[in-house]
């Protein structure tokens, strides 16, 4: 579980897994951010080899009217995700 708080966004990411002989992502993010779906499977993918795993998003926007899309805090979210991954201590 990780979490950032920012002025204008606060941010929860929670990856759980269990052992399983073949990969098996499931992935529960917000509507806005739906769209990560695909690039998140390919890089998490990357890094884990097998094994049953949630990768479970929450996006909250402080002064955003809800539903709203800003693709540049996407962007910058998806960058912070990638971050986390890599450091994480995950056997290949």
């Amino acid at each position: 579980r990780a979490e950032v708080e920012r002025k204008d966004f606060r941010i929860v990411a929670e990856i759980s897994s269990l052992n399983s002989r073949f990969l098996e992502l499931s992935f529960r993010l917000p509507r806005l951010l739906a769209g990560l779906e695909f690039p998140l499977r390919e890089f998490v993918g990357q890094k884990i080899d097998r094994g049953k795993g949630v990768v479970n998003l929450k996006w909250e926007e402080k002064g955003r009217p809800p539903g709203a899309f800003d693709p540049a805090q996407a962007k910058l979210f998806l960058d912070w995700l990638k971050v986390r991954i890599a450091l994480a201590v995950i056997p290949a």
